[in-house]
């Protein structure tokens, strides 16, 4: 699942209106659970990639300091390492990942306040009908 299609299903998970108002209140520990396990399964891709990503950076690091044809400072090989494509990619990807782990812990939050969000949506509807 592409991000554009991952958005469209929260933006329907998240709809709010007078017709499915009972439905979506019954459905939030579900959509709790959906999400925490995407976050999750997304959360353990993001350690992997960590892991992945220091021992490439220690490679390098190895690489530049021992093998490399000039002899760097450690400032040098920092910045080396850092301009690396090798590395440089998988950095990317690595924080592409942070970036979807952060947007699932949003998602989680909201899921968190949905309950909040039917009653200010009962409440407000109450209102506009003289109800209150």
């Amino acid at each position: 699942m592409n991000f554009k299609e991952l958005n469209k299903t929260i933006e329907s998970d998240f709809d709010l209106n007078p017709h499915t108002l009972e439905t979506k209140l019954r459905e939030i520990p579900k959509l709790h659970n959906k999400y925490l396990k995407i976050w999750f399964k997304e959360k353990n891709k993001l350690l992997l990639l960590e892991k992945e990503l220091k021992s490439l950076y220690r490679k390098k690091w190895y690489y530049y300091h021992d093998d490399y044809s000039y002899n760097l400072d450690k400032k040098h090989i920092e910045w080396h390492i850092e301009s690396d494509d090798e590395y440089s990619k998988k950095l990317y990807i690595f924080d592409r990942q942070k970036h979807l782990v952060n947007y699932f812990e949003q998602v989680i939050r909201k899921v968190n306040s949905f309950n909040f969000d039917i009653k200010n949506f009962i409440e407000y509807k109450k209102f506009l009908n003289g109800i209150v």
